[in-house]
């Protein structure tokens, strides 16, 4: 997508980092700018979060943390915070691409917040 000049921004939702890692990016090196960060305060900003990979993709990225707001995911609405944090982004793309874990769970019920998402499973 990006080779045909679209804009591409992905979410790695998953703690297990494999999209973030995939994209060339060490997941331990980024524990105050991941997406545990970016969805646990409603002051931060999403642009503050953003890495540009080298190969041109826009990346939130993740890490082991994202487990922790997992599990404390029922104290607040985490299920809005995402497509709040995405909303100024919008326009900006393209294609906003995430990647969740492989069990249905928080990140899925996040994602369904928003009309213009569609889910799909492997």
């Amino acid at each position: 997508m990006v080779e045909m000049g679209l804009k591409v921004l992905v979410c790695d939702l998953d703690p297990q980092s494999n999209l973030t890692i995939g994209l060339g990016v060490d997941p331990t090196t980024l524990l105050d700018r991941n997406m545990k960060e970016l969805l646990a305060n409603s002051k931060t900003r999403a642009e503050d979060f953003l890495l540009q990979t080298a190969e041109g993709i826009d990346l939130f990225p993740s890490g082991i943390e994202l487990s922790r707001l997992e599990a404390a995911a029922q104290e607040v609405a985490r299920e809005k915070m995402l497509a709040k944090k995405l909303q100024p982004l919008l326009s900006n793309y393209d294609f906003i691409l995430c990647d969740t874990p492989p069990s249905l769970g928080q990140a899925d019920r996040t994602l369904r917040q928003s009309p213009k998402v569609r889910l799909y499973t492997m």
